[in-house]
């Protein structure tokens, strides 16, 4: 695979941790960060490992380094802003964040080390040179409508028409209708032209018989009755498992897919993953647990390692020449 393309391949992973990344300026092959413990004088491990990216955003803090870690599902990001000075001390990237922590970067290439660091002070060079941007006001905002309320202020601030005015202006309103927008009048329109026989048969009763009436409520809030909700069918693949735990039937087994490639040999695979293996595993003996949650994380999370075993898987295949 080339650069190009293998560039493209992790830009599209890390854009799925973090939209904001839009470009990878560098990249080294395996990082670990360090803290130094002040009680013990010592450095420690973070628990963050695997291929650090020096990235760009779309917006602030704009740059980062950015560790796609094997340890766990937790990455580490570093933003350019996080700290005030950053060196080289020794093999370490030596910094101290804004929380007065000190902490260290270990890159397994040499040659990245000198490199990176370089880009990163250039960097942030620029980015404290950077003309402090005025704060946005924040914008109010915007009441909300509460179209309840406004029926009841329409209801109760509405005058009565008299019979005459009202038999006039009906047929005028039928023959020519406005075209409005305002919801509250709609409504209005609809309730007034819906039974105009009866508006025009009320007769306004006295003020007495008004006093002895309850007031109405405009809004009777009413509950319907729901039915209960069925308990969700359990699908196929459930369903053979709850056969298999209660009444010991087995499960319908699916059709065996042909393979279409020869599988490799236990023999072609060590080959193809021993470069590799005693490329990254030239430190400290580790006990094979380790090994083995080491290998795992490679696989699952390291593109590197699988293009250079299918570089390593191509060039075995390839036919020797006449």
């Amino acid at each position: 695979m080339d650069l190009v393309a293998r560039k493209k391949l992790n830009l599209e992973v890390l854009k799925r941790h973090d939209p904001n990344i839009t470009d990878i300026l560098d990249q080294s092959a395996h990082a670990v960060v360090y803290k130094f413990d002040i009680e013990k004088k010592s450095w420690e491990k973070l628990g963050y490992e695997g291929v650090m990216f020096l990235t760009k955003g779309k917006c602030h803090p704009y740059f980062s380094l950015y560790i796609l870690n094997r340890l766990s599902i937790e990455n580490y990001c570093l933003n350019l802003t996080d700290f005030e000075d950053i060196n080289l001390t020794d093999e370490f990237i030596i910094y101290q964040t804004t929380e007065g922590e000190a902490c260290a970067i270990w890159l397994f290439e040499k040659k990245d080390r000198e490199r990176i660091l370089a880009k990163v002070q250039k960097l942030h060079e620029g980015i404290k040179n950077l003309p402090a941007t005025p704060k946005k006001q924040q914008q109010q905002p915007e009441p909300k409508v509460d179209i309840l309320e406004m029926l009841k202020r329409g209801s109760t601030k509405s005058t009565p028409i008299p019979e005459k005015q009202q038999q006039q202006q009906q047929p005028i309103q039928q023959n020519s209708p406005k075209q409005t927008t305002d919801l509250l009048g709609l409504l209005k329109k609809a309730s007034i032209q819906t039974h105009p026989e009866n508006e025009l048969r009320r007769v306004p009763e006295p003020f007495e018989q008004q006093q002895q009436k309850p007031p109405v409520n405009l809004i009777v809030p009413t509950m319907t009755p729901q039915p209960p909700t069925a308990p969700p069918v359990p699908n196929a693949r459930n369903l053979s498992l709850l056969q298999v735990l209660q009444n010991g039937i087995t499960p319908p087994v699916p059709p065996p897919i042909p393979p279409q490639q020869p599988v490799l040999s236990q023999h072609q695979l060590m080959s193809l993953m021993q470069p590799e293996i005693a490329r990254r595993f030239n430190g400290r003996p580790l006990s094979k647990p380790e090994f083995i949650q080491q290998v795992l994380h490679m696989i699952q999370r390291d593109p590197l390692l699988l293009d250079s075993l299918y570089e390593s898987y191509k060039a075995q295949m390839v036919p020797p020449p006449f």
